[in-house]
């Protein structure tokens, strides 16, 4: 006989009482008070121990500023590169380090050319002729003359020898083996490869002058603050060695491409660098303001 057993389990009622928020009193701290249009008023001392100020609403003018750090660079249209226009060889260096400044036609080094001498030869038959035949009333030999010896200085020019040269040679009739080259501008030497005994073509580049007077400095903003920039632009210039001064330089140009990894735009300021505080290869910091106009605040 099999039994059938069951077994009543007892079932108990479980209920969570909640706390009802909205019967909850509130307490307001005490540096709070809320008036009869609920408007919270918050007591001065604490205002001043949180460091809040006010001050009453005005009209005023809002700046953007942007700011970028430039490489301060020698500017290219004052940039002189020292080639001959023959072959010979360097006699001796007048200008003998990197850094040296020069002036505009002051001898850089001196040079040997055959065929500087042998067109120097040429100038000289030429001036003579033209002064025999200039006597001539024979108008054709006159102007034959005439057309050689400024054939002969042409060449001259040419070849790279100055006016003060050719002059030199018309007075004295006495060529020169040696001539000096010298420099085309006012400035410093910055790169140097001539050394005395160097044979030189015209594919050499003897020494690099640069007019560090005033110079450039590149930068690169990011294309969404294009709208914001124009040429002419004043901007606030710092360096690190000297964090106490403040500088200023024009915005004269604005790079036409976008640097495709960067999404930034190059852009070019000019300075004057008569005070020499400013070397090429220095970093600047720069800081552009940009007045928004007039506001509420």
């Amino acid at each position: 006989m099999v039994g059938l057993f069951i077994f009543l389990l007892p079932i108990y009622s479980y209920s969570e009482t909640m706390p009802d928020h909205s019967k909850m009193n509130m307490q307001t701290p005490a540096e709070m008070k809320t008036d009869a249009n609920n408007i919270i008023t918050i007591d001065p001392t604490r205002l001043q121990s949180i460091g809040v100020t006010y001050e009453p609403a005005r009209i005023k003018t809002i700046e953007k500023v942007i700011r970028t750090v430039g490489r301060v660079e020698a500017d290219e249209r004052k940039i002189a590169h020292i080639h001959v226009r023959f072959d010979g060889w360097i006699e001796k260096l007048l200008v003998n380090f990197v850094g040296e400044k020069v002036t505009k036609g002051e001898g850089l080094f001196t040079v040997y050319s055959p065929d500087l001498v042998s067109t120097e030869q040429e100038y000289l038959l030429a001036l003579e002729s033209k002064k025999i035949l200039g006597k001539n009333a024979h108008v054709k030999a006159a102007s034959g003359a005439l057309g050689a010896f400024e054939a002969a200085k042409q060449r001259l020019l040419l070849w790279g020898v100055s006016e003060k040269e050719i002059k030199r040679l018309t007075q004295t009739k006495k060529i020169l083996k040696i001539i000096t080259i010298d420099s085309p501008i006012n400035g410093t030497v910055i790169n140097k490869t001539a050394f005395a005994g160097q044979r030189i073509e015209p594919s050499s580049e003897l020494y690099t002058i640069a007019d560090l007077s005033s110079l450039w400095i590149l930068g690169d903003i990011y294309e969404y603050e294009l709208p914001y920039i124009h040429v002419g632009q004043t901007a606030l210039l710092s360096l690190s060695y000297l964090p106490n001064e403040i500088f200023k330089a024009k915005l004269d140009f604005i790079y036409p491409t976008v640097d495709s990894q960067t999404r930034t735009i190059k852009v070019r300021f000019q300075i004057d660098n008569k005070n020499e505080k400013f070397k090429p290869g220095m970093y600047a910091n720069i800081e552009l303001k940009i007045p928004l106009g007039k506001h509420l605040v």
